[in-house]
């Protein structure tokens, strides 16, 4: 084996090394956003089940409902509200 090719399968291989290591990196972020993302959601529905759950106490709902608030995950503050449900009317008014 010459010197040329020598340097070029050692380039080759750092270069196969770093997309391995992006890569890596890549999945741990992906996994990482998924696994927040599903305890945002996990939170989210224990404090809407609290919020409106006929069989809480008033200090339960309140303190889920404030905390919501300042933690940015309401329902109002999310903007997760279905477009189907605004859409339609209702008649409860």
């Amino acid at each position: 084996m010459d010197d040329d090719s020598y340097m070029d399968s050692f380039e080759l291989s750092i270069q196969i090394q770093t997309l391995k290591q992006r890569v890596q990196e890549y999945m741990i972020e992906e996994a990482m956003a998924e696994m927040q993302k599903a305890e945002s959601a996990e939170a989210i529905a224990k404090h809407n089940e609290i919020a409106i759950s006929k069989d809480a106490s008033y200090l339960d709902k309140f303190e889920a409902v404030m905390t919501g608030l300042l933690a940015n995950t309401d329902l109002a503050s999310l903007g997760e509200l279905d477009d189907e449900s605004e859409e339609k009317p209702t008649d409860d008014y």
